[in-house]
C-alpha cells in the first residue's frame, strides 16, 4: 500500500496523544479523567507532503 504521507497517520495520532498529554502534565494543569482521555482515539489532521516531488 503506497502512501504520500510521511509518517503513518494513525501513528502520528498516537504520538500527538502522548506528546500533549506529557505537556499538560509538565504544566502541572488538572486533567479529570487521564485515563479516559488516553483512551480514545484521537484524530489528527496531516496533510500529504512532498506532493510536487513525487510527481516528477
Amino acid at each position: 500500500m503506497k502512501s504520500d504521507y510521511l509518517f503513518p497517520v494513525k501513528a502520528l495520532a498516537n504520538v500527538y496523544r502522548a506528546k500533549m498529554m506529557q505537556a499538560l502534565r509538565h504544566r502541572e494543569l488538572v486533567i479529570e479523567k487521564t485515563d479516559a482521555l488516553m483512551k480514545k482515539s484521537w484524530n489528527v489532521y496531516s496533510k500529504a507532503c512532498c506532493m510536487y516531488f513525487l510527481r516528477a
